[in-house]
């Protein structure tokens, strides 16, 4: 008779001849775009009371990683491929005068990524309707982004040390 636990349970199952063989499962890599976007909205919690118009930043979640069962029905309920991962919907008006709609940053994980095609059709689409529009790599890189969009200065703010550090170890990852 063979005795397992419950987590060992999960990696066996039953053979046709009555015995067990082991089910070996595909593990999910880290997903550091994932951790670096959670990073962003993570800051944008803390930084919200001084900093309001944060607030209305959101993700579309299309930079996270979903089982394909699940992917077959958020594109049914909307979920578009392509959509820029997270966007900012406050107007601002840059220092020349050109009026912004709002920022869309496409979240790219540090090293050796591109935007797809459909990625870079929507951010020509975004900043042809007046948006600004920014492929941003790490974490690092997209809130410094934000915060200058926003007009957000300083050390502790802007050129913040702990999210640099905590993005620094996504990408050793």
């Amino acid at each position: 008779m063979l005795r397992v636990n419950r987590q060992q349970a999960k990696s066996y199952q039953l053979n046709i001849d009555g015995g067990t063989d082991e089910v070996t499962t595909k593990r999910r890599k880290n997903n550091a775009e994932e951790q670096a976007q959670t990073l962003i909205f993570q800051e944008r919690d803390t930084q919200a009371l001084k900093y309001p118009a944060l607030l209305w930043l959101f993700s579309t979640l299309n930079g996270v990683f979903l089982p394909p069962g699940l992917v077959k029905r958020v594109k049914g309920a909307g979920l578009t491929e392509g959509v820029p991962d997270m966007l900012l919907p406050v107007e601002r008006i840059d220092q020349d005068g050109t009026r912004y709609a709002g920022l869309a940053i496409e979240l790219k994980k540090k090293k050796n990524a591109y935007p797809t095609p459909k990625q870079r059709e929507w951010l020509q689409h975004l900043a042809a309707n007046g948006w600004r529009a920014y492929v941003c790599h790490g974490a690092t890189d997209a809130w410094h982004t934000i915060c200058s969009y926003l007009g957000i200065s300083g050390a502790t703010d802007h050129w913040n040390r702990p999210l640099q550090r905590q993005a620094e170890q996504i990408d050793e990852e």
